[in-house]
């Protein structure tokens, strides 16, 4: 089992460091924020980092225990769903599964979820062309092409 774990490491270390790389641009934002309006330990002030993500109420939602039905009124917390949960609810339950804090769980999914995705579509991609250097780029493209395509950030 050993030899072929690193048998797969040796064979396919281009996607893996990729994927790592593509982790790193997503989540680097969020710790350049994090560094450069640090608060002081002995102050309670906090800072949400993603007041305007939708993902935060919800994942609040899932981590407070009210899984389903109405994110954003005290009425229906316990009614069928408004939304499909199953996103919110893996990202929730990994900073359940850790303890983390709204902000550290929607940190750790922004460094873990792009690797995952990466490596899902590199797979996919080296099924239909058997070629890992298109595989890395498509992709690379998947990932990366909308950030760099929509001008949501600039005013």
């Amino acid at each position: 089992m050993k030899l072929k774990i690193k048998d797969f490491i040796i064979s396919h270390w281009g996607a893996l460091a990729c994927a790592i790389f593509v982790s790193i641009l997503v989540v680097l934002q969020q710790i350049l924020f994090c560094i450069e309006h640090k608060v002081p330990e002995q102050s309670t002030e906090r800072i949400e980092l993603l007041p305007d993500s939708p993902w935060s109420p919800r994942v609040r939602e899932i981590q407070d225990g009210h899984s389903f039905g109405n994110i954003y009124n005290k009425q229906g917390k316990d009614n069928p769903y408004l939304f499909q949960p199953l996103g919110s609810m893996i990202v929730a339950y990994m900073g359940m599964l850790f303890s983390l804090g709204i902000n550290n769980t929607i940190l750790l999914s922004r460094i873990v979820l792009p690797f995952v995705v990466f490596l899902l579509i590199y797979w996919f991609a080296l099924l239909l062309s058997r070629d890992k250097l298109v595989s890395i780029v498509i992709a690379a493209i998947f990932l990366l092409a909308d950030p760099f395509l929509t001008y949501t950030g600039i005013s």
